[in-house]
């Protein structure tokens, strides 16, 4: 992340797109500013000069990401890993690079 913080927080379970809630943001916003005053600097018009972003987390009902290849020679799987994504990322990419190898082609799911 180089020179930047990341702040990540509030998980919507079942989200269907990636707007931003306003309220949430400002809340977010504001327990970053007590926590950390001056972490957000000074954008236009006295507001953090951060830079609000939303994806969806793909996971599994278990849990379990799916890891491992489909019907298609071209395409293998590595998602699932919900909010748990950094943590198993290094994990999961090692376990990926095995199949990709032929180490043992047992897919993860």
């Amino acid at each position: 992340l180089g020179d930047r913080l990341r702040v990540a927080a509030m998980v919507d379970i079942g989200a269907q797109d990636t707007r931003l809630n306003p309220k949430r943001l400002g809340e977010l916003r504001a327990l970053v500013n007590e926590t950390l005053p001056g972490a957000l600097g000074q954008g236009p018009e006295g507001q953090g000069d951060d830079t609000p972003w939303a994806g969806l987390r793909p996971a599994t009902p278990t849990g379990v990401p799916i890891i491992g290849r489909t019907r298609y020679d071209n395409l293998l799987l590595n998602v699932g890993q919900g909010a748990l994504g950094f943590t198993l990322s290094v994990g999961s990419a090692l376990r990926l690079k095995e199949i990709v190898a032929g180490c043992n082609s047992r897919a993860i799911s």
